[in-house]
């Protein structure tokens, strides 16, 4: 019998969408804890902070969750940002500050609780395997198996820019990528690189792989799904990411019944 998951996308700090989630999926609140219906548990995907107005209490919900033994967490690409950016390995322009805006007004106000948010997702692996290896978890792209699991203290520089583990990480958390015609993204950045569909090509007979962070669907390519589907030749892969930290969905899928529980996003007032 396949053990079963409620696997989450891309959070980006908006706390009351995560909150309705977890209801719509049975987790029961006790005392700001959610604790998952009988043999369930919660994975997140990662790109839990920024974009949203309420990072750290989206870590923190998940932290009571895992500690209670309800949850686990990877890491995605904007907590590693964060992390490089907190160790001056992150350029401080004027687009990376924007997207961590709201998470460094947060930390301002509450450098303690960063240093227990730091030192929380300094301890999340970056990817899973559950299930007895039936069911892989990653944020963007399956690395190597001799990619570090867990991306700690000790791994900070050389996972930073110019670091010798740069260009492996950063294919991992955003997956790979291909130049590109100049286009629009959702957020009005011009990219000049575009995120390649591994996924269109991802073998029949691999593990069954959630992801996130691509933020479907694109605007510059009617290829990609709208709605939550699987993908994949055999639909053993699928996206979590439906653009969450945009106001748009926070999405979850329930396995191995591989069905999807959708929350659409209000913006809060001021956020």
């Amino acid at each position: 019998m396949k053990h079963k998951f409620d696997i989450v996308g891309d959070i980006h700090g908006q706390r009351d969408a995560l909150q309705q989630v977890l209801q719509q999926l049975g987790y029961e609140d006790r005392e700001g804890t959610f604790f998952a219906p009988r043999g369930r548990k919660l994975i997140s995907v990662g790109d839990v902070i920024n974009k949203g107005p309420h990072s750290l209490e989206c870590l923190e919900l998940l932290q009571r969750m895992q500690k209670a033994g309800q949850a686990e967490v990877i890491i995605g690409n904007h907590e590693i940002n964060a992390i490089h950016y907190q160790a001056g390995l992150r350029p401080k322009n004027t687009a990376t500050t924007k997207q961590f805006s709201k998470t460094l007004e947060q930390i301002e106000a509450s450098p303690e609780r960063w240093k227990q948010a730091e030192k929380f997702i300094l301890s999340l692996p970056n990817r899973l395997e559950l299930d007895e290896g039936a069911l892989r978890i990653v944020h963007a792209h399956w690395p190597e198996d001799s990619f570090p699991v867990h991306i700690d203290e000790y791994l900070v520089h050389s996972t930073g820019l110019g670091g010798a583990l740069y260009q492996e990480l950063q294919e991992m958390v955003k997956g790979p990528e291909e130049d590109s015609t100049p286009y629009i993204d959702r957020h009005g950045v011009e990219r000049l690189l575009d995120r390649q569909r591994w996924w269109e090509s991802y073998p029949a007979d691999a593990p069954f792989i959630a992801f996130g962070h691509y933020c479907f669907p694109w605007q510059h390519c009617p290829e990609i799904p709208s709605e939550p589907t699987l993908l994949g030749p055999n639909k053993n892969a699928v996206c979590l990411d439906y653009g969450a930290g945009s106001y748009d969905r926070l999405v979850a899928l329930r396995y191995p019944e591989l069905n999807f529980v959708v929350v659409q996003i209000q913006e809060e007032q001021g956020a």
